[in-house]
């Protein structure tokens, strides 16, 4: 899974500006720890602390929830292709894109946990005997916990947007090989079109002789949807 994260370089869409959501998560940080600071949160921190607590072990049951909406991601793109439009996804060179998405939900669930484990020490560190510690500490750990649960946040809710990219890409692929099937049986029934004519000069057999022939082989047969090739024989056959 490391590897995987290393070569793609997922760390880096925790700070990355060009990301919506890091700028997003930015930003209601800054406000919100603004907000924060000006209500003395720090001075007044006992008073808050067992609100605290309280949203916190709130904010670790989301996080929970982000890990299996992760998995379930992750399950979802595995099961979205079949075998013919994974080799035409390898054919085309997009295999690493498809894989790209697959480690940022990895990766998603990742961060969640980690997050969810440092959110859980917290609160048994508020718990605790001692709640005091630096200043600087505090906000620094204040501004990562706020930024860290937005991010975590606005990250799956942008992998979201991925998977509908990737649903797209799936109908296109679907469209492609929807083509080449029509394709096959069309060379198909040509090549049935050329035997039957061959069969009627060879034998001196009408159409209507060898489709009647046809039609007796398929009723005395046990072939599935015998039903449904009648029907198309009929249909072709009799034009």
């Amino acid at each position: 899974m490391f590897q995987e994260i290393k070569k793609y370089k997922k760390w880096k869409v925790l700070y990355n500006l060009k990301e919506p959501e890091v700028k997003i998560s930015i930003i209601i940080t800054l406000i919100f720890c603004a907000g924060l600071y000006l209500c003395d949160f720090e001075k007044n921190f006992s008073v808050f602390a067992q609100t605290v607590c309280d949203i916190l072990g709130i904010v670790c049951g989301g996080l929970l929830g982000l890990i299996g909406f992760s998995v379930a991601g992750i399950a979802f793109i595995t099961s979205l292709f079949d075998n013919k439009q994974m080799k035409i996804i390898e054919a085309t060179g997009q295999e690493e894109k498809i894989e790209n998405i697959m480690m940022s939900y990895v990766f998603s669930a990742f961060i969640s946990g980690i997050v969810f484990i440092f959110l859980v020490f917290q609160i048994i560190f508020i718990k605790g005997p001692t709640q005091q510690i630096e200043s600087a500490l505090f906000w620094v750990v204040s501004v990562a916990d706020v930024y860290s649960i937005l991010f975590c946040v606005f990250y799956i809710i942008s992998l979201s947007y991925n998977t509908i990219e990737l649903y797209k890409l799936k109908n296109t692929y679907q469209k492609v090989t929807e083509l080449e099937k029509s394709l096959y049986e069309s060379v198909n029934e040509v090549r049935i079109d050329f035997i039957i004519k061959a069969l009627m000069e060879l034998c001196d057999e009408s159409l209507e002789s060898i489709h009647s022939k046809m039609q007796m082989f398929i009723e005395n047969s046990e072939i599935k949807d015998k039903n449904e090739i009648l029907q198309y024989l009929n249909s072709h056959y009799n034009k």
